[in-house]
């Protein structure tokens, strides 16, 4: 969160469990990207949709952006069997051409 960066973001995908994401987003987290598993294996690694639900309840609550990629699937991009509700594809408000910060967390 030290990183000087226009957007400071994370990518957590595959979504393999869930996750307390209210610290990062109140310490100046300003996008979060998520998704399920794709690929042969996908069904070994299957997103729960209620770990989704509570990411985008908590990016709502703080009012920041967040892109669900994905459902665990065969191909990447597939919606699935995410609802309508949770199917959210938001980019934080900057410059195309910002600089940007990705951290992962392992």
């Amino acid at each position: 969160m030290r990183t000087r960066a226009t957007v400071r973001w994370v990518s957590y995908e595959p979504m393999l469990g869930p996750v307390n994401w209210r610290p990062y987003l109140a310490d100046g987290l300003n996008w979060l990207v998520v998704g399920g598993a794709s690929g042969p294996d996908y069904q070994r690694q299957m997103m729960d949709l209620a770990w989704l639900a509570d990411t985008v309840e908590q990016c709502q609550a703080a009012g920041v952006p967040l892109f669900v990629k994905q459902d665990s699937a065969m191909r990447p991009g597939d919606r699935g069997r995410i609802p309508e509700e949770l199917w959210v594809r938001a980019y934080p408000k900057t410059s195309a051409h910002s600089s940007a910060s990705r951290l992962r967390l392992t």
